[in-house]
């Protein structure tokens, strides 16, 4: 498939392709260069194969949304995509892409110093202290990073530790079986915390959030604890906890006593 007829667009600023099937279009990403006022670009579920990895720019400067998620690329981690230092919303949601992330990149990722919405669930290379460290580099203005599913060890998630300004994280279905690291308790801005689908071992659930809990005051509207492999009772006083009367909880398999003073 020849994209070229795009090419006469070029005051282009918002580009919706998201469902299309694109895995003929192997000049897409050419095409899309030329626009230099595009803002914001959803190639979600596009079926897209080709990538470019090995492009290290392109001349999108204004695009503050890039969506390719739910695509197949099976290539190697594109170097352009740190190029964009414009981009407030970023999302590789299963993205598949193979090998890890090359240490030039990881090294790129502080150049995203506009970032403020990441999803990067389903992609194992996130897994990794320079991936992770890397992005923690641009903390000053994420608000929201999903990284479920992208089999996360405990022992590298204390990378994450400059990521105050988070509002909403999500680390469903990773593999965290050890306590909460020191440096997420510092995390008081968070109004939305996923942790579902771990396997805690060996941890007690009023030691889980009591570690979730050490910011002289809560601001959190959502908890999600359901399915962490944990059991018994659970005697909490929410003390700091201003908003528990509007506070969403899911857990399950617990007896839950709450005190407020």
């Amino acid at each position: 498939m020849n994209m070229n007829w795009l090419s006469r667009l070029r005051m282009l600023h918002h580009l919706d392709l998201s469902g299309v099937d694109l895995s003929k279009a192997i000049n897409w990403l050419q095409v899309i260069s030329t626009f230099s006022s595009l803002t914001e670009l959803h190639l979600s579920n596009c079926w897209l194969l080709h990538i470019s990895p090995h492009v290290s720019t392109l001349n999108i400067t204004s695009l503050s949304l890039l969506d390719l998620s739910l695509n197949n690329f099976n290539s190697s981690f594109p170097q352009w995509v740190f190029s964009i230092t414009s981009l407030v919303s970023l999302d590789l949601t299963q993205y598949h892409f193979h090998g890890p992330v090359p240490r030039s990149n990881t090294d790129s990722i502080g150049n995203l110093t506009s970032l403020q919405l990441l999803y990067m669930a389903g992609n194992d290379f996130m897994n990794s202290s320079s991936v992770l460290k890397g992005f923690s580099s641009v903390a000053s203005n994420l608000i929201s990073l999903d990284v479920s599913s992208c089999g996360i060890l405990s022992s590298v998630l204390d990378s994450l530790h400059n990521l105050t300004s988070l509002v909403s994280l999500d680390l469903s279905n990773n593999q965290l079986t050890k306590t909460i690291p020191k440096s997420l308790c510092n995390f008081c801005n968070l109004r939305y915390v996923v942790f579902s689908y771990n396997d805690f071992l060996n941890i007690s659930l009023t030691y889980l959030l009591q570690r979730i809990f050490k910011c002289k005051t809560s601001v959190l509207e959502s908890l999600d604890l359901s399915s962490l492999g944990l059991s018994g009772q659970l005697r909490v006083k929410l003390k700091k906890w201003h908003n528990w009367s509007t506070c969403t909880f899911s857990i399950t398999a617990f007896l839950v006593q709450f005190q407020i003073p």
